[in-house]
């Protein structure tokens, strides 16, 4: 059995495993295809990895955000160009009625 460390995204450490054969297409302990981005018998590249892995995940989701931040200002700009478009059909409603009216 050959001692590896698995980067899973989530995990606060990558996880320690064993398994018969330390190559793609066997699988660990755990039952996980062991496959070379993921499984590493060297502890310093497992943690290289995961470290890596969780930036990019909090990168990912600064950038979903700032895209919805950017969506958000888009719609918001356009609830108020139809409040103004609505205020002024109100306005022309208003004085279609004085004339008719009048």
């Amino acid at each position: 059995m050959t001692k590896m460390w698995k980067a899973v995204y989530g995990m606060p450490a990558p996880v320690e495993v064993m398994a018969k054969n330390p190559m793609w297409p066997h699988r660990d302990e755990d039952g996980d295809q062991i496959f070379v981005n993921t499984h590493f018998t060297d502890e310093d590249a497992a943690w290289e990895k995961h470290l890596a892995e969780h930036v990019a995940g909090v990168r990912l989701a600064a950038s979903r955000v700032q895209a919805l931040r950017t969506e958000l200002a888009t719609q918001e700009k356009h609830a108020v160009d139809a409040t103004l478009i609505m205020a002024a059909v109100w306005d022309a409603e208003r004085n279609r009625k004085k004339v008719v009216q009048g």
